[in-house]
């Protein structure tokens, strides 16, 4: 992707040595559009380096390093950045941002097919704390526009429906129908909050049966407070048998904490339905610009089952 970062392992070394004063063994994690690493010191995973791709604006780092801050201060599991030799989180290497964050240990929620009833109704209990965790929390920089806010769905997806497969357009045009007939219209009645925008499998650490952490915060926006537990409900479904079972066990999880109102439970239905349909749109229009990236469809199968999933139960039922 334009401006993506591609700097050598070793260039980054060097600049870890430089600038933070320590050394380690570097390995690639994936990204959509930036470049990670994570860095091992005496075998054990200590951080992250995540540099930013060049179109990344430093409000937007800095509204994840406070929200980092704010979350970490009321007991949510997340990264905090690391400062460098001149106090500073936020450096540049060769006009790219450039930051460290800690470690944090655990399993990925996508490592587990085995998702029990109990991981994923504390995934919503997670969730709901999670919300509770942003409320008064806020930042300038989170009123950017961005294709992931489910508040332009409509936008989006019709913008990236041409670039899906003649066969499964009618799964997308048929979710955004439904957006534009049960949400478009309350979209100025609902609440709004920053949000972590996406807490995909991918993102979620869980040990046992217990979710403990979340990182990646880069899709972070003011949004519908209610999409944070959409977003969490349409990527723990996937692979799963039941995609619908799932978001009721998630929603019970996040209902014993942070209670959802019946125009709450209509609407999530069509909440995941449109994440779902979102990323399954923008997965084709990312793979129609970078076709060998393999890491851009890496939940778009079991996204494509889970929407028809979802479209079979809201249009048949």
């Amino acid at each position: 992707m334009s401006g993506r970062p591609q700097f050598a392992a070793e260039t980054v070394e060097s600049f870890l040595a430089e600038e933070y004063g320590f050394h380690g063994t570097l390995d690639t994690l994936p990204s959509e559009r930036d470049q990670n690493f994570r860095v091992s010191v005496a075998g054990r995973p200590r951080y992250v380096v995540k540099i930013a791709n060049a179109a990344e604006d430093a409000d937007v780092v800095d509204l994840q390093h406070d929200a980092m801050a704010h979350l970490a201060a009321v007991g949510i599991g997340c990264p905090r950045p690391v400062e460098a030799r001149d106090g500073h989180t936020i450096g540049t290497l060769e006009g790219h941002l450039f930051r460290v964050l800690t470690f944090l240990p655990g399993q990925l929620l996508a490592l587990r097919t085995d998702r029990s009833p109990a991981l994923l109704t504390d995934f919503g209990s997670f969730l709901a704390r999670l919300t509770k965790g942003f409320a008064g929390f806020d930042h300038p920089a989170a009123g950017r526009h961005i294709q992931w806010d489910v508040t332009l769905a409509a936008k989006v997806l019709s913008r990236y429906l041409p670039e899906v497969t003649a066969d499964r357009q009618p799964l997308v045009e048929r979710a955004l129908h439904a957006f534009q007939q049960h949400v478009e219209p309350l979209l100025d009645t609902l609440p709004r909050s920053v949000i972590h925008n996406d807490a995909n499998d991918h993102n979620v650490l869980v040990q046992e049966q217990r979710v403990t952490g979340l990182i990646d915060f880069g899709d972070m926006v003011r949004s519908l407070t209610l999409n944070e537990l959409a977003v969490g409900c349409a990527y723990a479904g996937l692979g799963q048998p039941d995609p619908w079972q799932v978001m009721e066990l998630v929603a019970d999880g996040y209902d014993a904490v942070g209670q959802l109102s019946d125009v709450d439970r209509t609407l999530l239905p069509h909440l995941v339905r449109t994440r779902l349909a979102t990323s399954v749109a923008i997965s084709a229009h990312q793979q129609a610009l970078a076709p060998h990236d393999a890491y851009l469809s890496i939940s778009e199968a079991p996204a494509w089952r889970a929407l028809a999933a979802f479209d079979q139960r809201l249009e048949h039922r």
